[in-house]
């Protein structure tokens, strides 16, 4: 985990890959409403086969504000977890949480028919980051993975948390909720498959 104050991330293999990810949000914004409208989660075209829906919809931002909060995240994800953004391990990250969010979703928030936003992959990063800190034995890393899985679930089961009196759209909470799970999914698996190849060797 960085210490913020001491030094800034600014190396090629850190900040490249963060500023992928925010230009790859920048450009669908930009795409005309038709062809956005191909790329967000819809439950009735999912059924009909378009399968692209559950890993494109949660790249998709309904306004302007909505994906600066979103970058605004990823910076802050960066501050904080620059180290685990080396090479293409990040950038593989991207579509299995989008692939888990969008999975929870369908499979576990029926009610939600629509949906757009990167915040859900953005919990999973996070909660990947702390996961990562946790294994590294950094400072307050257990507290901070202890946190982002309570606020998740508190919010999925009963409501969102008002924040700097922001409310989180409910939509979003099962997102947020789904990218955690999604991380600590891929994070156990990991391991379990870096055990086993350990001790075959």
């Amino acid at each position: 985990m960085l210490r913020l104050g001491i030094t800034l991330p600014l190396a090629q293999r850190h900040l490249l890959p963060v500023l992928m990810v925010a230009a790859l949000l920048g450009l669908l914004f930009l795409l005309p409403e038709h062809f956005a409208n191909w790329l967000m989660f819809e439950r009735e075209a999912l059924k009909s086969g378009q399968l692209w829906r559950l890993f494109s919809g949660q790249f998709m931002h309904l306004s302007l504000a909505h994906l600066l909060l979103n970058l605004s995240g990823i910076a802050m994800f960066w501050l904080l977890f620059a180290e685990y953004t080396a090479g293409w391990r990040f950038l593989w990250l991207l579509p299995l949480l989008a692939l888990g969010c969008s999975t929870g979703i369908w499979f576990f928030a029926s009610n939600i028919d629509y949906y757009v936003g990167f915040s859900g992959v953005l919990y999973g990063l996070f909660a990947w980051g702390a996961l990562q800190d946790v294994m590294q034995r950094q400072p307050f890393s257990r507290l901070l993975l202890l946190v982002i899985i309570t606020k998740v679930s508190y919010e999925f089961i009963f409501s969102p948390i008002p924040i700097a009196a922001i409310n989180a759209n409910p939509l979003a909470t099962a997102a947020h909720f789904f990218g955690v799970i999604s991380a600590l999914m891929i994070i156990s698996i990991s391991y379990l498959f870096s055990s086993k190849l350990h001790r075959n060797t």
